[in-house]
């Protein structure tokens, strides 16, 4: 890809990303999106020159003759405004394409507890007795003395009932 077509993705995902925040009754005014690109000029591309208009200008025909966003001129008025087109849909699909249909082999794993992916969360369950017995089994004084102190709190006890005692054993036969 070259810079150029690079630079016109990235307006196009601003676009897209403008009309899909904006409520269905409302249109993108040109003056607020105009504004946007010559600031992505100016900080992304070091570039203050007009040349952004002329990029703008092709990225915008392009998306109106694939009927992705409609451009509306005000009579009587310099008010422009960009909607969302009637293959707008199809134009989501393919922003969002490549987000939804990444796909990495990476063989075989054999582990717990392993995380691939991005954006994704990691939930790890033990019970407490396999919390015990790790934190008993270790070397980690001030660990073990917080366990304890958490085992003999009375609101704990009331929880755990019977099985505070036990667990307890497991912490000072342990240690």
């Amino acid at each position: 890809m070259t810079r150029q077509e690079k630079i016109e993705f990235n307006l196009e995902k601003m676009i897209y990303k403008e009309l899909c925040a904006l409520p269905d009754n409302k249109k993108l005014l040109f003056i607020d999106l105009l504004g946007k690109v010559r600031i992505y000029f100016i900080n992304s591309l070091a570039d203050n020159s007009d040349a952004y208009k002329v990029t703008l200008n092709n990225v915008l025909k392009r998306l109106q003759d694939n009927e992705y966003i409609v451009i509306n001129k005000a009579p009587f008025s310099n008010h422009v405004t960009i909607s969302k087109g009637l293959h707008f849909d199809k134009w989501s699909q393919s922003m969002n394409s490549d987000k939804n249909n990444t796909q990495v082999n990476i063989g075989n794993i054999t582990a717990y507890n392993v995380q691939v992916g991005n954006e994704n969360s990691l939930i790890t369950n033990i019970s407490l007795q396999e919390l015990v017995q790790k934190v008993a089994e270790s070397k980690d004084q001030k660990a073990k003395s917080l366990i304890k102190e958490l085992l003999e709190n009375s609101t704990v006890g009331s929880i755990i009932g019977a099985g505070v005692s036990a667990l307890l054993n497991i912490l000072t036969t342990k240690t």
